[in-house]
């Protein structure tokens, strides 16, 4: 909450390495890794990594991209299926070398995003981005439009003339939504002028997420960081089968009798619960910060 310390960069990389470190923690599996020789381009349907032991045919990533691998020998030199490119909803990309490459992950990083982009969605609008913008308010004119970004009108402000600096509220106001279209009336007065209104206003959610995309800069505030992270989490354990866990290599095959049917499921339930505690908080947060009640009079 305000006032605690900062609980992590908000970037799309850092949450999803956060989360995919969590996963590896409670599944104890560890993927088969290697690195690209030589850099590739977003249409390159061939490729060299630096230990061909750690890659066979199939589903491989590349940073954040999956792959389907047709073929590689024995010196690490691969082909890729000419429709192998960007799987699973992941974008084809231009990749360097010593790019990350992992085969078959159990936790490919566009499945990361997506369940991020889910969570986001389930914290909004009761948790969403709270900007500030300026208008310059014209004497003959009540209705302004709104940015494309904007979802609902929080406050609205004027700043009289004279040194004070002072910002009164507009005591009438409204806005009017079309469609996807958010437009601010002003039915009390505001002094005319440029930036003599001031409004404060809850953004939509991001179109799509990035991975070098920082939320911080979107408008959201430091402290959704450790409830991303465990609402993602979740999301990612719930549809994690324990017998997949107990093929994936000799030391977890001979953890199987310890690792019973439905214990994945349960630790799901326990990262859930935690994450819906860390919402309510952020709940209770947003509404002392931006009360509802000072939305919009007419």
């Amino acid at each position: 909450m305000a006032g605690e310390a900062d609980e992590g960069s908000l970037t799309i990389t850092r949450i999803t390495d956060e989360v995919i470190d969590a996963l590896h923690g409670y599944t104890r599996d560890q993927a088969q890794v290697t690195e690209l020789s030589n850099p590739m381009s977003d249409s390159d349907t061939t490729f060299r990594v630096s230990e061909a032991a750690q890659v066979n045919r199939g589903l491989v990533e590349f940073d954040d991209e999956l792959v389907y691998v047709k073929s590689i020998d024995s010196t690490g030199n691969g082909t890729i299926f000419t429709w192998g490119r960007g799987q699973e909803g992941s974008q084809a990309a231009a990749h360097s070398s010593g790019a990350k490459v992992t085969m078959a992950p159990l936790y490919p990083r566009q499945r990361v995003r997506d369940s991020l982009f889910a969570v986001l969605r389930e914290m909004h609008p009761d948790i969403a981005p709270i900007v500030d913008m300026s208008i310059d308010v014209n004497i003959v004119r009540t209705n302004y439009p709104m940015p494309s970004d904007c979802y609902h009108i929080l406050q609205v402000q004027w700043n009289p003339p004279g040194p004070s600096g002072m910002w009164k509220n507009v005591r009438r106001w409204r806005q009017n939504k079309t469609g996807a279209d958010v437009e601010l009336e002003l039915l009390g007065p505001a002094w005319p002028g440029p930036d003599r209104a001031r409004i404060m206003y809850m953004k939509n959610l991001p179109t799509t997420l990035t991975a070098n995309q920082d939320l911080a800069a979107y408008g959201y505030p430091q402290d959704i960081h450790g409830c991303l992270v465990l609402g993602a989490t979740a999301r990612m354990l719930s549809f994690t089968e324990p017998s997949r866990l107990q093929v994936q290599s000799v030391q977890s095959s001979s953890r199987a009798e310890l690792t019973p049917a439905g214990s994945i499921t349960n630790v799901a339930k326990y990262v859930y619960s935690l994450y819906q505690t860390r919402l309510q908080e952020l709940r209770f947060w947003y509404a002392e910060r931006y009360p509802l009640g000072v939305k919009q009079n007419w």
